[in-house]
């Protein structure tokens, strides 16, 4: 979408004449003498940015869906880089078009009317200040309490509402719409710069400066602020985004002239407010750190320091880290008195692509190292910065969308190399990693762009400024580069400052790089030796050229990694020389008898691991990356002693059965409330050879590494909060075995749906979870405290810290959560048992389904006559035909009360333990008693005889009978039609004859079709009961 702006000469004009009359340009010290004189230069060490919207935008390992603003994400935001060198926090309170505050030059009220007359939704920011949320006053508040100077970042021209109109390519009236930051902006389509004003489309949609009702708008919206809230100094944020005139009706002078004035304007409200404070308030601003960029813009770094007052220039880059920002160039134009700082942020690059859903892929960005920071901020410093600055840091988290953020993963940023970073000699000591990409080239002059493509046999030029660390480069580098695809057998050559370079093979960098991301694999790579005695402080120039079959080359990005004086693995992230076990390892354990068993954790990039236990002595040594792994060696049950992993000492560990109970509430349901003797059972649980881990419910959006938890062995003052399930289990499976130490693993969540507990994998093939996960998004939208209603959360959050801990098996026990879409759970189920099995390592890992129990109806949140309970049963009792699975019947141990929550949670869970562990006995251990079947009969198939059919079961079907001696019931069979009617049905055998003097021509028939399963009592010579089933003819 294009504007023709008619009356922007006209304002232009205006704006010009009004300056004609303004006072001649004084120092801004001089301009309120009651006003406190600057305290000498800024000594800031670090300035922080935070622009507000990450603070929920960077949830999704904690909430699946974007929480509404709350006071405390805004606090813990502030709170959590305290401590880390971290001096200034600046909050950007809005997008310099609507205030994120409590405003009385432009109430929410208002905006919320406006948007709603023009069916624009609110951000979610000015919903938060609708329902009486105060953005800045939190804020402020929190920086107290942390220690933190508390700055305000006014963004001055922000275009973010453009680019949600595709980049202002959408016609009206549809661009107003999606653009529809504020009245403002909608309603003066005159005041923006113009089709023939910029020369993107973006700048030419944006609000021109020369205008004066487009700066009266911003001033009266900084006045605002200044006045109502205890900042410390305020940063005009420039680089969102930098078209402020026409360029041809404006003049280079005319444009440094309006913006000094109206620089100049701010630096006297901050005056007259800390007149009134007693203090002097900081003025900044945040520019783009290219020269060349700034005319265009107005900016006049002598003038806006001498006339206007301003104190701090934060150079910037936009969106990546630049380590070959012109800070030289800059610290030239400023006075000495005037702080210069170097910006940073979570991204240096993008790389390798990756799929961010439905066949999406997106190129992933490469986070920045903590090394990668370093050595950004000493070429900074060595070129006249005197500090840095950050910029959307909390973006190493990722945002919602894989699309959007460019991760699929989440990291935490690295805020502790900021503990370090102020400190030049620390810095010089350090081994350093420079690099660079073509992700800046918008911002970069035409000679200095970095060549993105490259073509077969032309040659590439890329030019990056290099300082030694202290005692100069004393040993040989790498170099590498990177394409976005593999470069199959393209051969390559690289010059350094006109000598060629030698390649290797090895494009490992040698240095730990902790985020994955956009790496690629080593088809994406070359590499070569860089001779410590080529480099120059200064320029150096590398030439790339290729010969192969590739027509071109998508040139994604180029390190040069050098060694220094310090070890690199210093500046890793979390970094501690403490070794830390996987999960569950801790006091108390049961580790898995008869089987090796993987002990594993972190620790430092290669730092010496020993393990020892009962004899055994282990070591090993950990990655780059800090990951370790050894085995211990297969040990009889019983086995027990202290647990030795580094320094870490873990008592009374034992080995024996290990069981992971999985699922739901009625995996979890507690010793306390699952049987009516249940005081007088917790009573007698004194069982030390039963331990229970039970891990803390805990969701993420990506696998993570550690899980929470604790062993606790039984005792009466444990057992009743010890799931009942697996207490029951244990009990009778320790009974059954002489004794020997059971470990039952309690790892399950309330309410929990089946994908919720697969990795995110799945859903690309798994056409039924993806519409099952679909629907469940839709539900999270409107309750978004479910957390455990989004695809892959615990699996992430819960059942992947635990892997590879050694154990016999699963008992699963779930599926109420899923029974409206039962039609898809036979197939999720399947995925998710080849999930687990792949993620432990185990094709054969065994697994125990429990069959959904009998119901009432209004237990069951269903009407009468509903299907979703049987038909769940059904997919259940399907997963018999996944190799070495096995599935426990329960339709005659549920309660049929009508409280809802007592109906879905049988208290009968020891039958249901007992039960367990008779199928575990024959299944897993072998153990079989040919006189008494150990599972309920399944039906296999049915024969159609007359009026009659005639139902065959499977070999568990030995000695049919009634549980109750009366005659068979819950029995159904219909015709053609398919109208079924209760039937008589006689056992003969192993096999059951159904029929009813209705139907004489039978095509079906079905058993236990119910929620209910009234008047079922079909069970074979052990008391197990016959499984639902339904058959037709085909």
């Amino acid at each position: 979408m294009k504007t023709n702006p008619k009356k922007a000469g006209l304002f232009t004009l205006c704006g010009l004449a009004l300056l004609a009359i303004c006072p001649a340009p004084v120092n801004a010290a001089d301009a309120t003498p009651s006003a406190p004189a600057r305290p000498g230069k800024a000594s800031f060490r670090v300035l922080h940015s935070n622009d507000a919207t990450n603070i929920v935008n960077c949830l999704w390992t904690q909430f699946p869906v974007r929480p509404p603003v709350k006071d405390k994400f805004i606090r813990d935001s502030v709170a959590e880089v305290a401590g880390h060198g971290i001096d200034v926090h600046m909050m950007q309170p809005g997008y310099g078009w609507v205030p994120w505050w409590q405003s009385e030059v432009l109430p929410m009220s208002e905006q919320a009317a406006w948007k709603k007359s023009k069916n624009i939704r609110l951000h979610y920011y000015e919903t938060y200040i609708l329902n009486g949320g105060d953005l800045m006053s939190v804020f402020v508040d929190e920086c107290r309490k942390t220690g933190q100077q508390a700055f305000a970042s006014f963004r001055m021209n922000d275009q973010h509402h453009i680019f949600a109109a595709d980049n202002g390519k959408v016609p009206e009236p549809e661009f107003s719409r999606r653009a529809g930051i504020c009245p403002f902006y909608v309603e003066n389509p005159q005041w923006r710069i113009g089709d023939d004003g910029y020369a993107d489309l973006p700048g030419q949609l944006s609000m021109d400066f020369a205008v004066p009702q487009v700066r009266e708008y911003r001033l009266k919206q900084i006045r605002e602020l200044v006045d109502k809230y205890d900042i410390d100094g305020l940063e005009l944020d420039f680089v969102r985004h930098w078209a402020l005139f026409n360029q041809r009706k404006t003049t280079s002078s005319q444009r440094a002239e309006i913006l000094t004035s109206m620089v100049r304007q701010i630096r006297e409200i901050l005056d007259a407010k800390g007149a009134r404070a007693g203090r002097y308030l900081w003025l900044g601003m945040r520019i783009p750190a290219y020269p060349w960029m700034h005319d265009p813009m107005g900016v006049n770094l002598s003038k806006l320091a001498s006339e206007a007052g301003v104190g701090i220039i934060n150079a910037s880059a936009h969106y990546y880290t630049d380590a070959q920002m012109p800070i030289a160039e800059l610290r030239k134009q400023l006075p000495d008195d005037v702080a210069l700082y170097a910006e940073l942020h979570y991204t240096g690059a993008r790389g390798t692509d990756f799929d961010a859903g439905g066949g999406q892929m997106v190129s992933a960005r490469r986070r920045c190292t903590p090394l990668q920071l370093c050595t950004t901020a000493y070429l900074a410093r060595r070129r006249g910065a005197d500090a840095v600055s950050t910029f959307n840091f909390q973006y190493y988290r990722a945002m919602y969308g894989k699309a959007a953020s460019g991760f699929a993963t989440t990291a935490e940023p690295p805020y502790e190399v900021f503990e370090k970073i102020s400190d030049l000699d620390w810095l010089a000591q350090q081994p350093q990693h420079y690099f660079a990409s073509g992700d800046n080239n918008p911002m970069r002059p035409e000679a200095r762009k970095f060549p993105a493509q490259m073509k077969a046999g032309i040659a590439e030029k890329v030019f990056m400024d290099m300082t030694p660390p202290a005692g100069g480069w004393l040993a040989d580098g790498k170099l590498r580069i990177q394409s976005r695809r593999s470069l199959g057998d393209s051969a390559w050559k690289a010059r350094l400052n006109g000598v060629p370079l030698k390649s290797t093979e090895d494009v490992s960098a040698p240095y730990p790089e902790p985020y994955r991301e956009g790496l690629g694999s080593p088809a994406n790579y070359r590499a070569w030796v860089v001779p410590a005695g080529l480099l120059k402080d200064g320029e150096n120039i590398f030439e790339f050229s290729y010969k192969g079959d590739l027509e071109s080359v998508t040139f994604r990005y180029m390190d040069v990694l050098l060694p220094g004086v310090a070890a690199a693995s210093a500046l890793l992230p979390g970094k501690s020389d403490a070794i830390r076990p996987g999960t569950p390892f801790g006091n108390n354990a049961v580790l898995q008898a008869g089987m090796k068993v993987p002990v594993w954790g972190t620790a430092s990039p290669g730092q010496r691991v020993a393990v020892s236990f009962a004899g055994q002595n282990k070591e090993t040594t950990a990655s780059d990356k800090g990951n370790w792994r050894l085995d211990l060696d297969p040990m009889p049950a019983g086995t027990s002693g202290n647990l030795v992993i580094g320094d870490k000492t873990f008592t009374n560990v034992v080995t024996g059965e290990v069981w992971f109970v999985g699922g739901q509430s009625n995996a979890a349901f507690s010793l306390k409330h699952a049987t009516p003797n249940a005081n007088a059972e917790i009573a007698r649980a004194s069982f030390p050879q039963i331990r229970v881990w039970t891990s803390k419910y805990t969701i993420a959006g990506t696998p993570q590494n550690f899980g929470e938890g604790e062993w606790r062995v039984c005792t009466p003052a444990t057992a009743g909060d010890f799931t009942g399930m697996g207490y029951f289990f244990a009990k009778s499976l320790t009974a059954a075995r002489d004794g020997v130490p059971v470990g039952i693993i309690s790892c399950n969540r309330s309410g929990a749906p089946i994908f919720s507990m697969m990795p995110a994998q799945v859903f690309d093939r798994n056409q039924n979870a993806r519409k099952v996960a679909a629907n469940y998004a839709e539900q999270l939208e409107k309750f978004p405290q479910s957390t455990h209603l989004a695809k892959a959360v615990i699996w992430n959050g819960m059942i992947y810290p635990l892997s590879p801990y050694a154990m016999r098996g699963v008992l699963w026990n779930q599926g109420e959560a899923d029974v409206r879409v039962a039609y898809a759970y036979e197939s999720m189920l399947d995925d998710m048992v080849k999930c687990w099995r792949a993620l432990w390592g185990r094709a054969d890992l065994p697994f125990y389904v429990v069959q959904l129990a009998n119901i009432s109806n209004k237990g069951s949140y269903e009407p009468a006559g509903s299907l979703n309970w049987p038909l769940m049963r059904e997919a259940q009792a399907n997963a018999r035909h996944i190799p070495n699975v096995w599935v426990s019947v329960g339709i005659d141990i549920g309660d049929l009360t009508n409280v809802p929550r007592d109906a879905r949670h049988p208290k009968n869970k020891r039958e249901l333990g007992e039960r367990l562990v008779s199928l575990v006995q024959a299944g897993t251990y072998g153990i079989r008693d040919d006189t008494k079947p150990f599972a309920s009969p399944f039906f296999e198939k049915a024969v159609i005889r007359g009026d009659k059919v005639i139902c065959h079961f499977d070999a568990a079907a030995k000695g049919l009978k009634t549980r109750d001696g009366k005659s068979v019931g819950g029995f159904e069979i219909a015709g053609a039609r398919g109208k079924f009617v209760p039937a008589e049905a006689l056992i003969e055998g192993e096999t059951i004859i159904v029929s009813s003097p209705s139907v004489k021509s039978p095509a079906s028939v079905r058993y236990a079709w119910s929620n209910t399963c009234e008047g079922t009592n079909v069970v074979n010579a052990s008391g197990l009961p016959l499984s639902p089933f339904r058959a037709s003819k085909q």
